[in-house]
């Protein structure tokens, strides 16, 4: 899909937008193929016909796959940073001492102790979410990373795949060519006979 070439997925409503037409391309794409399929058996060369509309839904499965794979990406990211927000905005919330308008007594301003080592352990947990959220997305990248070099070995698999095919056909085609040549050489020769 033209709309949305590598790296253009950048904001989460693009993401959302990428994903809904990808469904319904996909939709399209799957009648168009089931249709041509039937197409194909008015031709003549019906296996050929069938693997052309094969390769070019590979090949656009394997665009689709990598406009998913992006959008999923964002969102999961913007996910993870609304989940961070959220924590964040809970985290202050548990932190500030609720509010009273009476004199605190004096056991509970020896509490105010107890009250700053709480949110201290409680900005050592958010460093630590921090951390787990960064690790999680280091480790994201690690894996479209994975993805991406997958993608890349099968698109090559398949191009040597197709090389070897179009090279038996030539080598079909040309013993084919030489048997005719055989045939008519021999047709000849009995003609002379004769």
């Amino acid at each position: 899909m033209e709309r949305f070439p590598a790296g253009s997925i950048a904001t989460r409503e693009r993401a959302d937008q990428a994903m809904r037409e990808v469904e319904q391309a996909k939709k399209k794409m799957h009648e168009l193929a089931d249709y041509s399929r039937r197409r194909c058996q008015e031709n003549f060369f019906v296996n050929s016909c069938i693997e052309d509309i094969r390769q070019a839904k590979i090949r656009q499965d394997r665009r689709f796959l990598a406009i998913e794979s992006e959008a999923r990406g964002v969102i999961r990211r913007d996910e993870a940073r609304l989940e961070a927000e959220r924590q964040a905005k809970r985290d202050l919330k548990a932190a500030q001492p609720p509010k009273r308008t009476e004199q605190k007594p004096p056991a509970q301003r020896i509490n105010k102790n107890a009250a700053q080592k709480q949110a201290q352990v409680l900005q050592q947990k958010r460093m630590e979410r921090t951390e787990q959220v960064q690790k999680r997305q280091a480790e994201q990248l690690e894996r479209q990373k994975a993805a991406q070099e997958h993608r890349a070995k099968a698109e090559k698999r398949l191009q040597e795949r197709e090389a070897k095919r179009l090279e038996r056909e030539r080598k079909i085609a040309e013993r084919q060519k030489k048997n005719a040549e055989r045939k008519a050489r021999e047709k000849k020769r009995a003609a002379r006979n004769e």
